[in-house]
This record gives structure tokens, sequence and C-alpha cells, in this order.
């Protein structure tokens, strides 16, 4: 919904619901836009419609827990590229793994920032990878050997001890401008 918010132009950047410029959205999703109070919502679904029995809104403050959400997820994902001086274009891919990442829409990650901005074809879905991992170690002696020569060669980084970690953090908050 974030996504296809910020598309229309109900949603700025900066995650602010926009009503200053109401004017400049076709009417049924103008009609959407609400301030109830002090709190900006946009109303996804009404009674009777798709089923809902009552009014769900997207309202500003869901949109600032998302940010921080997606600011801590894409901010370790920068930090982690930054520390070992991998930039965008020498990710070869990007494997969205387990519950939340394969149910994911990809093309909303990326507009939102939750994920580094590759290109579609570099990201895919591998589903429960740590199962998948966890059996190819049980039945192959080759495979658990993989796995302890990945595992001694990881590397520890705190993140939120890392000097630039609250800049990057602060940045990945705010959504992509287009």
């Amino acid at each position: 919904a974030i996504a296809v918010l910020l598309d229309a132009g109900v949603i700025d950047w900066t995650g602010l619901i926009d009503l200053d410029h109401l004017d400049r959205l076709p009417p049924p999703l103008r009609a959407r836009v609400i301030k109830r109070g002090d709190e900006r919502a946009v109303v996804l679904t009404r009674p009777g419609e798709c089923g809902a029995t009552q009014e769900i809104l997207l309202t500003q403050d869901d949109i600032r827990q998302v940010q921080l959400c997606k600011g801590a997820i894409a901010s370790g994902a920068a930090m982690l590229q930054r520390i070992a001086g991998v930039p965008e274009d020498k990710v070869a891919e990007l494997m969205l793994a387990g519950g939340f990442g394969n149910y994911l829409s990809i093309p909303s990650a990326l507009r939102i920032g939750l994920i580094p901005a590759l290109p579609e074809p570099r990201i895919r879905y591998v589903g429960n990878a740590a199962l998948l991992g966890a059996q190819l170690a049980l039945l192959s002696e080759a495979e658990r050997h993989r796995a302890e020569r990945i595992a001694r060669g990881i590397e520890h980084v705190s993140l939120a001890a890392h000097p630039d970690f609250q800049d990057v953090f602060v940045d990945c908050m705010n959504f992509p401008r287009t």
C-alpha cells in the first residue's frame, strides 16, 4: 500500500501523508485521504468493500512505524555493503529468505527502499533457506565441510557501534525519490 501511495503522490519521500496537494489526486483517491483530529490517514477499505466489516486505515503513525522497520533493515544492508566495500553494482544476487522475505513484493520492497536498489532479475526468493541448509549439512559431508568453512570466515560486525550507523539509519528511513 505504501509503495502505491508513494507512486500516486499521496505520501511524499519523507513519509508524510500530503494533505496540501490533494487537488493533484484523482477524486476517488482524494476522497480516501483524510484527517481525523490531528491524525492523517488513508482509508484502505470501507465497510462492505472487499469483504471488510469495518474501516481499515493506514495512518501516519503506521507509515512512521514502517519507516523505522525499513530503516533498520535497509541501513543494515547499506552498512554491511559499506564495511565490506561492495557497491550495489558488485552485488551479484540478493536472496530473500524465510517467511518474511518469501512473501515480500520485490517491486514494492524496491520502491520503499527496504532492499538495495538492484535490478529485479538479480533478486530472488529462496524460501526456507535455513531448513534447506540444515538438510544439506545433515545429508552431505561435503556440504557440512562447506558450511564449516563459511562459518569460520564470518566476521561479526556491530552495526550500531559503527560511527556512520546513525547517519545511514536516518537516511534509510526516508523513501527513495523517483
